[in-house]
């Protein structure tokens, strides 16, 4: 029984994983057609259609791992406890698993005649999945200040999407797009929209570190402590590929053949580690 849970608790973890991912990916591009490739002029077919792919492709994902994730949980309950169907079905892990399912193949089933014409309807199962990811947070589960901490929360899961979750769809318009003006528009607003989540992400993610971690001496002392000390150097490196592509942007680079071929490939080193 004890190797059971063990596997059990280990698909749980890459099940999260990869749950965060494609939640990142599906808000993300939601917010990026939304208010970065906001009007008809900046969303042309050769952006448009890679992208809503690449948005059904994650809320598909999601979905099969939030169905997956239920299972894991359920079976792990149901083989160590005695609890029933009925009360597993009420637990908050198995509505917010219900309601994430339900919103990411609302996402994935999006009528295509509302994606052409970005109907921002789909801003609402897109927050609802975030706000699913908040309910079966750390933060979420705290007895003291959960105010305050879900609120953090929601704010660093909603600029993670923004910023992160954004990248994949700047990087297919700097591919997919051949109009250099359309390019500089999107690039320049899509990097305005970064500073503020990075504003946004790193002030909440340290009002969490100060509740979670609480002092220097649990920073390295504590597993949790580790794991927010390897974040914050990542979060560092990503700040550099950050300010790389910010002057590429802001000098015009991305007009030229090698600015935004340098964007591109800074744009994937970003992805990439802020996925990790």
């Amino acid at each position: 029984m004890a190797d059971l849970l063990g596997i059990f608790g280990f698909l749980v973890v890459l099940l999260r994983a990869a749950t965060l991912c494609f939640q990142t990916t599906l808000a993300g591009g939601v917010i990026f057609l939304s208010f970065v490739a906001s009007n008809e002029s900046l969303r042309p077919e050769e952006l448009m259609r890679p992208a809503w792919k690449f948005i059904r492709w994650s809320g598909t994902g999601l979905a099969l791992c939030q169905i997956a994730f239920l299972v894991v949980n359920s079976l792990v309950l149901g083989n160590s406890t005695n609890i029933s169907v009925g009360e597993m079905l009420g637990a908050n892990f198995a509505i917010a698993g219900i309601v994430a399912i339900a919103a990411s193949l609302a996402v994935a089933l999006w009528p295509a005649r509302l994606q052409k014409s970005l109907n921002r309807a789909v801003l609402v199962p897109a927050m609802l999945i975030l706000a699913s990811s908040v309910v079966t947070s750390h933060s979420f589960s705290r007895m003291e200040g959960r105010a305050v901490l879900v609120g953090l929360t929601s704010l660093h899961y909603l600029a993670t999407a923004s910023w992160i979750g954004g990248l994949p769809y700047l990087l297919l318009a700097m591919k997919r797009i051949p109009e250099q003006g359309i390019r500089i528009r999107i690039s320049r607003r899509f990097s305005g929209l970064a500073q503020i989540s990075v504003a946004v992400l790193f002030l909440a993610g340290l009002g969490m570190s100060l509740v979670f971690v609480g002092s220097w001496n649990a920073l390295y002392g504590t597993a949790y402590g580790i794991m927010v000390g390897t974040k914050v150097v990542l979060f560092g490196c990503l700040l550099l590929l950050g300010a790389a592509n910010y002057f590429i942007v802001r000098g015009g680079g991305a007009a030229s053949t090698t600015g935004a071929t340098s964007l591109t490939r800074f744009g994937e080193a970003e992805l990439g580690i802020g996925l990790t």
